[in-house]
């Protein structure tokens, strides 16, 4: 890419700089631009699968409140000690549900931090390209 392929509002920016720098850091923002924007589809696919996940989750707790529902009626137990064990049983699933979102989320945060630390980069070599 040569000076004079560069939008006019950049132009005046780099009159003082050399073709050489210019193309070197435009290699590098490149590079930057184009492993974040691959980060951010990682992140995206995670989230993707963190949402699916969940749905499983919730559709196997159904399942699985179904079949407490159903072992009752087979059962015959009164309804207080069925309502105790259906909820002793929920809150447990609630639990581990809970617990496998947290780490999921937690999973999601530390990309979440490292796509921020690599945004940032870019914009400190921007910086410094425009400096240049």
């Amino acid at each position: 890419m040569t000076i004079d392929e560069l939008p006019k509002e950049l132009c005046h920016m780099f009159h003082d700089v050399s073709i050489e720098s210019i193309s070197r850091h435009m290699k590098e923002v490149y590079k930057i631009m184009k492993s974040t924007i691959e980060f951010i589809g990682k992140l995206e696919r995670e989230k993707d699968e963190i949402e699916k996940k969940v749905r499983y989750e919730e559709e196997e707790m159904k399942k699985r409140v179904q079949m407490i529902i159903k072992k009752k009626e087979e059962m015959q137990e009164t309804e207080e000690e069925m309502q105790d064990r259906i909820q002793t049983i929920m809150h447990f699933e609630y639990k581990l549900v809970h617990e496998r979102i947290q780490r999921l989320i937690k999973k999601f945060e530390e990309y979440k931090k490292c796509y921020n630390l690599l945004y940032k980069r870019m914009q400190e070599l921007l910086k410094e390209s425009e400096k240049n």
